[in-house]
């Protein structure tokens, strides 16, 4: 079973070396660079032997469409049994949480879409500051669960390679009707606010109940 990663970024050093160990158990990650970008990413990704950067030049600004059309061609491109779709700042885990992935995904080969359920992890008043020598989870794992209309989101990030379809804005949907999506659920935690400084905003989060 090969797993590969797809992802965009620019100027992700901070992020970087907890996301190549979080998914060090993949077979490749693909990062899809930014070549604007001016930090130590690309330093970073040098150092690890799963890793291959495709530098991109794309347009000023967050160019989300041009971003989006270059995953999901990269996506078509590859040939591998699952593809995971992320963020620099979204790490996957099997639910229920200390689950190992790659037995879990092993499990969906009946299926060709496993959906993704998001949290947004905040430091909680226990926390230490985020070390890049520790596994990426466990350091935040107070938050809220992402919603919408019908409850807690899901998202489908992980999908079977190969197959006739491509992800929407925001990667909230992927292909056609009628693809098989996995009763079972990953978990997601986003990162986008897990290590504010202090101040009000941070005070916020201080007492955010565990989500997983």
């Amino acid at each position: 079973m090969r797993i590969e990663i797809v992802t965009t970024w620019k100027n992700e050093s901070a992020l970087a070396p907890h996301f190549l160990d979080h998914y060090r158990y993949a077979d490749k990650i693909n990062v899809i660079l930014d070549a604007g970008t001016s930090d130590d990413t690309l330093a970073i990704c040098a150092r690890q032997p799963n890793v291959s950067v495709d530098p991109v030049l794309f347009p000023d600004g967050p160019a989300f469409e041009e971003r989006l059309e270059k995953l999901n061609a990269l996506y078509r491109s590859l040939r591998c049994d699952w593809v995971f779709a992320v963020d620099s700042d979204e790490f996957l885990f099997p639910l229920p949480w200390g689950t190992n992935p790659r037995p879990a995904i092993n499990l969906e080969h009946d299926f060709d879409v496993v959906p993704v359920r998001m949290f947004q992890v905040h430091r909680h008043r226990a926390d230490a500051d985020l070390d890049p020598q520790k596994p990426a989870v466990p350091q935040r794992r107070h938050g809220s669960a992402v919603t919408g209309t019908a409850g807690e989101r899901t998202q489908p990030l992980i999908v079977r390679g190969g197959l006739d379809g491509e992800w929407s804005p925001g990667r909230l949907a992927f292909g056609k009707p009628g693809l098989r999506v996995s009763p079972r659920v990953f978990g997601c935690a986003h990162w986008a606010k897990a290590d504010l400084p202090p101040g009000p905003e941070r005070n916020k989060y201080l007492d955010d109940p565990l989500l997983f």
